[in-house]
């Protein structure tokens, strides 16, 4: 009885570890092996039809993307509107604050 046990076990094991590791091959094939300046592009066209974003912060969004590809991915990997909006908000603090300064 145990080593039947054990056996499915096994399989459930094999069957999770290619699963998890089928999700790793996608994500490494979309996020990394995708050429920078498309990645980069992408996320300087989603950021445009940010509603709430206006033109100064469109452009600092971008200028962050030209800068930084891990702020690029991390932005083209967010896909739930609440915290995407977040994110955005945390990274243009720093750029609404030099705009109000001048």
């Amino acid at each position: 009885m145990l080593p039947l046990a054990l056996e499915g076990l096994g399989e459930k094991m094999v069957g999770s570890i290619a699963n998890a590791s089928s999700t790793l091959q996608d994500i490494i094939t979309v996020h990394i092996m995708e050429p920078v300046p498309s990645r980069k592009q992408h996320a300087m066209l989603q950021v445009q039809e940010e509603k709430d974003l206006d033109d100064y912060d469109a452009v600092a969004m971008i200028g962050l993307f030209q800068a930084d590809i891990t702020i690029t991915d991390t932005y083209n990997s967010i896909t739930r509107d609440g915290i995407r909006k977040i994110f955005l908000e945390q990274h243009l603090q720093e750029a609404r604050r030099v705009r109000t300064k001048e």
